[in-house]
């Protein structure tokens, strides 16, 4: 059974690889001046819009750095309030219950989502300088 398992994934691993090597004609494919991408014009998208995409990508951008700067600090907060010292709150997560860990991600996306909303209270301050 297992033989045959395998025999049937390699054919249909082939069967990927030169499915996608069939010849078309140029003519079919060929390109145009009007078929280049043209740059998005300032007032396409709405201004809210960019903002929240900055929000976004900050958001995103700062996830990972919080929850290991949560979980760290969960590590010194748990060595300093039990009695004995334990080395495995600093080097894995297998210590620890499934309750703490979705504490340590929901820490780290709260920081997260607040240094993505202080980005836009402060770009909302310097739009307002702007206009001065």
């Amino acid at each position: 059974m297992k033989r045959g398992f395998q025999l049937f994934l390699i054919s249909i691993l082939i069967l990927a690889f030169f499915s996608g090597c069939a010849t078309v004609e140029d003519e079919e494919y060929s390109f145009d001046e009007s078929d280049e991408p043209v740059p998005y014009d300032e007032e396409e998208f709405p201004e809210w819009l960019s903002d929240v995409r900055r929000a976004e990508i900050i958001f995103a951008g700062s996830l990972p750095f919080t929850i290991l700067v949560s979980n760290v600090g969960y590590g010194i907060y748990s060595m300093i309030s039990s009695d004995a010292y334990d080395i495995t709150n600093f080097t894995t997560t297998a210590s620890m219950t499934n309750d703490e860990k979705l504490q340590i991600l929901g820490i780290g996306a709260g920081i997260s989502a607040g240094i993505a909303l202080l980005d836009f209270i402060l770009g909302l301050f310097e739009e307002e300088e702007d206009l001065e």
